[in-house]
């Protein structure tokens, strides 16, 4: 069954890159029936042909596939391109990761519309998501704003995987900053949105099942645990920190934060991880390039 209010045609978009081909086709499965079509961009996977197959007898799915891995920003570019020229007026878009809940799409639609009735324009609509290793919910720095539906929150920002952007806020606030290549994408986005007139939010009780980093690692002395992410997502980190630091849009509290977080990951994640000095090359590294306004695809040497 198509997307549940007529008066719009949603399109999903994942991207994929050398993803488990069972996961893929269950995340399809969780969305496909409450969409109109089904858009896959393979970033470059050492399996595309294994994956392309697990889905080729999908309805109303189109298949894109890059030589090279470009990215995730330029990824959901080129889905919001495919997403206009099918006629679509809203793009869902979706990492690997990811598996729709019960009722999420029909939900998120659903506020859509109700935001826009309100005479709010918004520039995404997501879900609550959970980590599907330990189910804790996210922390997201809130906004206070009136005459919101229920269980809706407006947000700085949340997880590009699982928005549903309407096409109009795609082009008011303009595409994925494509030079950061894989970090920090929505929280950039985000903000440019809010300063373009068009707010973020949440939905609460539309929940979106995500895996975030590789695995998890508890904290000595606290009842915690932490993702760990591999080696290489610490030079993003850093890097493209320094560029995010650059743009007038993002709040001074947002930097100031994000900064003490990446002085402690400096300190803490060498020893925590392991991999000591891999990871605190590769941090070095994203510190070097970004003080060089270095972006994209990490460059040899």
């Amino acid at each position: 069954m198509p997307a549940s209010d007529a008066r719009i045609s949603v399109c999903a978009g994942i991207v994929c890159h050398n993803a488990d081909p069972a996961r893929l086709r269950r995340l399809i499965s969780s969305c496909i029936d409450s969409v109109d079509r089904v858009l896959v961009f393979d970033n470059a996977s050492r399996n595309a042909a294994e994956l392309r197959q697990a889905v080729a007898t999908t309805p109303h799915l189109s298949w894109q596939q890059s030589p090279h891995n470009i990215g995730l920003a330029a990824a959901y570019n080129q889905l919001a391109k495919q997403a206009r020229r099918s006629g679509a007026s809203h793009l869902l878009l979706f990492d690997q990761d990811s598996l729709c809940e019960a009722g999420m799409v029909e939900r998120l639609i659903a506020v859509d519309g109700q935001l826009r009735s309100l005479g709010i324009s918004p520039g995404l609509v997501g879900p609550l998501y959970l980590d599907r290793k330990h189910q804790r919910r996210p922390q997201l720095p809130q906004r206070q704003t009136d005459r919101l539906p229920r269980a809706v929150q407006a947000v700085d920002f949340t997880i590009s995987s699982g928005s549903l952007i309407g096409l109009d806020a795609y082009t008011v606030v303009g595409e994925f900053m494509e030079p950061l290549f894989i970090q920090y994408i929505d929280i950039e986005w985000g903000f440019r949105a809010w300063a373009c007139g068009r707010p973020c939010f949440v939905v609460e009780d539309a929940v979106l099942q995500h895996d975030i980093g590789d695995s998890l690692v508890k904290l000595p002395l606290l009842n915690r645990r932490i993702p760990r992410h591999s080696a290489e997502r610490g030079y993003y980190f850093c890097r493209n920190l320094l560029a995010l630091c650059r743009l007038r849009y993002i709040p001074l509290r947002w930097k100031v934060r994000e900064v003490g977080r990446t002085l402690a990951k400096l300190m803490i994640q060498p020893i925590l991880f392991g991999q000591a000095a891999s990871r605190l090359g590769h941090m070095l590294a994203g510190l070097r390039d970004g003080l060089r306004r270095i972006g994209g695809p990490r460059r040899s040497g």
